[in-house]
């Protein structure tokens, strides 16, 4: 007999499984295409009903958050301009400390041939009046009465007032167009009277009209 012992065999297969220390490997890593629910010809995998759903949320998420951003930058836009256009009233105020004296509505100062300007001398200089009054149609304004006056005018409170321009409401745009002419000149309105034309009382030396003239919308100047 022989004292050698053979182990009983091993099913096929089973070493394999059996064997210690041979990890298994994960699948779940692989790419969708070696994947057992893969196609095995080649064509792309189909996207499920759960992608589509996550890829429209993520899509209208994205278009959400645009259209807030977009409405963010319109508000500060918005802000940003109305800040800028106080700061540049202020400033304007500052540069024209007459600026708070306007009382009438902001009106468009007309052409100089449509206003017809009126010039009486209130002052002791003999000769001012035809002086502005030349200085006026060299500017293409149509000039009507000159001379002196001595009747009475409502004084304005200001000391430092060369002029006082005279109209009725519906002559403003010719008013504001003369007005802006003489320098340190206020406006009182007169509906007594019958005419379009605009009067200029020279209360003081008018040396000559003013150099820069702005021809924006605005009021006339009445203190």
């Amino acid at each position: 007999m022989s004292d050698q012992s053979h182990s009983p065999s091993e099913p096929s297969g089973a070493g394999s499984s059996a064997r210690s220390g041979a990890p298994q490997r994960d699948l779940s890593s692989l790419p969708a295409e070696y994947s057992a629910s893969a196609p095995r010809d080649g064509r792309k995998r189909r996207e499920t009903g759960r992608e589509r759903a996550e890829r429209y949320r993520r899509k209208r998420k994205n278009q959400f958050i645009g259209v807030i951003v977009f409405s963010v930058l319109v508000l500060a836009a918005v802000v940003l301009a109305v800040i800028v256009n106080r700061v540049t009233d202020a400033r304007h105020a500052q540069q024209d400390p007459l600026a708070k004296n306007v009382c009438t509505d902001s009106v468009t100062p007309s052409d100089p041939q449509q206003a017809t300007v009126n010039v009486f001398n209130m002052t002791t200089k003999t000769g001012m009046a035809s002086d502005i009054a030349d200085k006026f149609r060299e500017r293409h304004f149509k000039v009507g009465a000159v001379g002196n006056y001595s009747g009475s005018l409502t004084m304005p409170g200001r000391t430092s007032v060369t002029a006082v321009v005279r109209a009725k409401s519906s002559a403003l745009p010719q008013a504001l167009a003369v007005q802006r002419q003489l320098p340190d000149s206020v406006f009182q309105e007169d509906e007594k009277r019958t005419s379009g034309t605009v009067d200029v009382f020279l209360i003081d030396q008018v040396p000559s009209l003013n150099e820069h003239v702005d021809k924006s919308p605005g009021g006339l100047v009445c203190k």
